[in-house]
């Protein structure tokens, strides 16, 4: 919207020139510059902005003691800076390939032909003892268990270990709840 004498500056457009008069457009600017009306809501805008400055200023301290600050750093310098940075970062990075790269195991490192046939000893002696476990998983000395459990009669060992339930008897807390005996 073009502003014109008729048609003064909103509040919304007052308040974008008081932040920075530069942000209107040329017609709106150019309005301002004319208008005494819209220069006075500007200004009365702007007073209570002034007045917390003035107070500000007024009640502000001032410094402890003097400070400088320091004259910025001019182009060589940034150069010798930065060229100091990259070879010093090259000679750390150096320095880790060299410290780690000690430590890296190699294939040869890892193990020799004498470690290779015992390690294929070794892993038949394992899959030796893997398979007789799948013939008979139960160990020798618990043999003899079975041997007893057998000859008593019982068919099922498994109900010395756990329990037939009986049919009838409360087997949880909301059974004994209601008034029925425990087991």
């Amino acid at each position: 919207m073009m502003a014109t004498p008729e048609h003064h500056l909103t509040q919304t457009q007052l308040f974008v020139a008081l932040i920075d008069a530069d942000d209107l457009s040329l017609a709106q600017r150019s309005h301002l510059d004319r208008c005494p009306r819209c220069r006075q809501a500007l200004a009365t805008a702007q007073t209570p902005f002034d007045r917390i400055g003035e107070l500000a200023e007024r009640h502000t301290p001032g410094p402890v003691k003097r400070f400088r600050l320091q004259a910025p750093i001019s182009g060589s310098s940034k150069r010798f800076f930065r060229a100091a940075g990259m070879i010093g970062g090259m000679a750390a990075l150096m320095l880790l390939v060299i410290v780690w790269g000690g430590r890296i195991p190699r294939d040869t490192d890892l193990i020799s032909g004498d470690q290779h046939a015992e390690a294929i000893m070794a892993a038949a002696v394992f899959m030796a003892d893997v398979d007789r476990l799948i013939d008979d998983p139960l160990p020798t000395p618990y043999r003899g268990l079975i041997d007893v459990l057998s000859t008593d009669g019982g068919d099922d060992w498994m109900d010395l270990i756990v329990p037939p339930l009986s049919v009838g008897e409360p087997t949880t807390r909301f059974h004994r709840s209601k008034g029925e005996p425990p087991c």
